[in-house]
């Protein structure tokens, strides 16, 4: 199926909001999870990157990295009930678990949420 993706404007901490919606084909017409990276874009030095969800089915997501030629770089199950819950600002009500880039490249990467009903992606850059 065809995934609607749209785009909200960043906010001040240069967050991107993403809206998921679920296949045409699906029972239900909107799932709203939203999905956010931090900091983006990111240095190598920092070490890992923060993936943040809210309203997504927070024990059953896989988190897919990929570079801008499609290959796969990384994929793991993530469970963000066991992430930090986010309590004030732009996150508030996010779940957040890092995802390490000390070994990436610098470059462009793709980053996909799957959580069995949804699939929402992010671009992260790595300087």
């Amino acid at each position: 199926g065809v995934h609607l993706v749209l785009f909200r404007s960043a906010d001040g901490l240069g967050l991107v909001t993403i809206y998921g919606i679920k296949p045409p084909n699906s029972d239900a017409a909107q799932i709203k999870g939203e999905f956010k990276v931090y900091p983006n874009p990111v240095t190598r030095g920092a070490g890992v990157v923060n993936l943040a969800v809210k309203d997504m089915n927070l024990g059953q997501c896989v988190a897919t990295l990929y570079d801008m030629l499609g290959h796969v770089i990384t994929q793991r199950d993530m469970d963000f009930t066991n992430g930090i819950t986010q309590n004030s600002g732009t996150l508030q009500g996010f779940k957040t678990l890092t995802l390490p880039v000390d070994r990436l490249a610098a470059g462009t990467y793709i980053v996909v949420i799957k959580d069995g009903r949804q699939q929402i992606s992010q671009k992260i850059i790595v300087q």
